[in-house]
């Protein structure tokens, strides 16, 4: 939820960015390695390959931020939480 709501404020608003940088850490390919030997302090390869993400990220960035999607006419609700991972596919 609190990834939902971090990508949506991203899109909404030209002062926020959302980086995933949890996620390249922890993610299940890496299978840990970017963890020291007491599985909890990130070595410096994972910092160096955060930040290479991070820095690509930003010389990419569009210039004009993202339109707000739109909500759901019938119910006047933001779209159903299954569709929200859309929102944040490139366009």
């Amino acid at each position: 939820m609190l990834r939902a709501v971090a990508g949506q404020l991203a899109l909404e608003d030209p002062d926020i960015d959302y980086f995933a940088s949890y996620k390249l850490i922890t993610g299940p390919v890496f299978g840990g390695r970017f963890f020291g030997a007491d599985q909890r302090t990130v070595t410096p390869e994972g910092v160096d390959f955060v930040m290479r993400h991070f820095l690509a990220g930003l010389a990419n960035r569009p210039t004009q931020p993202l339109p707000a999607r739109d909500t759901d006419a019938r119910s006047g609700d933001a779209a159903c939480e299954d569709a929200v991972p859309d929102c944040y596919s490139p366009r």
